[in-house]
């Protein structure tokens, strides 16, 4: 109950940052005064600058060289007319009505949620309706589920079993790692 208050807690802030970002664009032109204040604080940000860039550690350079996000989302192919909704206590649902995967890539047609790692709970949703990111030869693909834990399976046997499971209400999860699927995971 407290994770579905967070959720929804940072949905609706979110909501209240794109609605404040939408009424920036229609704001009027700025006064002369409001500038000038600006630009004494970025003349004061760049001094500062030169400093704080020499203490970069090494840790920082690995975190930005790797970008990894997690997508997520239920497979439930007959609530494609839910996909993106909120549910009874206004979190939007993260359904996943259709996917295939053509070659490399792997598209998922719905709402996802994504999060940094995959321990955390969903911080907010991926933009558009169908996403797509890249499968290759290291891309480990697992079923979670029972006692004996996750059982790897190869590409051709996840594709025939993931056809099957569209609308079985399992969760689906993939680690992204620069756009390039590390794992692909399906969860009971």
């Amino acid at each position: 109950m407290k994770k579905r208050i967070m959720v929804l807690s940072m949905i609706f802030c979110m909501g209240l940052a794109t609605i404040a970002c939408g009424k920036e664009e229609s704001a009027p032109e700025t006064s002369e005064a409001v500038e000038s204040v600006e630009q004494s604080v970025d003349d004061t940000a760049s001094e500062e600058t030169t400093e704080s860039s020499e203490e970069v550690t090494e840790d920082e350079e690995d975190e930005e060289a790797t970008n990894t996000t997690v997508w997520c989302g239920y497979l439930e192919a007959s609530n494609k007319e839910l996909s993106g909704e909120p549910d009874e206590y206004g979190v939007i649902r993260a359904i996943i009505y259709d996917a295939h995967l053509d070659g490399d890539t792997f598209t998922l047609e719905g709402t996802l949620n994504f999060k940094n790692v995959m321990s955390q709970d969903p911080i907010g949703m991926v933009p558009g309706d169908v996403n797509t990111f890249k499968v290759d030869e290291n891309t480990k693909y697992l079923l979670h589920g029972g006692e004996a834990g996750p059982e790897e399976k190869t590409r051709e046997e996840f594709e025939e079993i993931f056809k099957g499971l569209l609308d079985s209400g399992l969760f689906f999860e993939v680690e992204l790692e620069n756009g390039v699927a590390k794992t692909v995971n399906i969860r009971s």
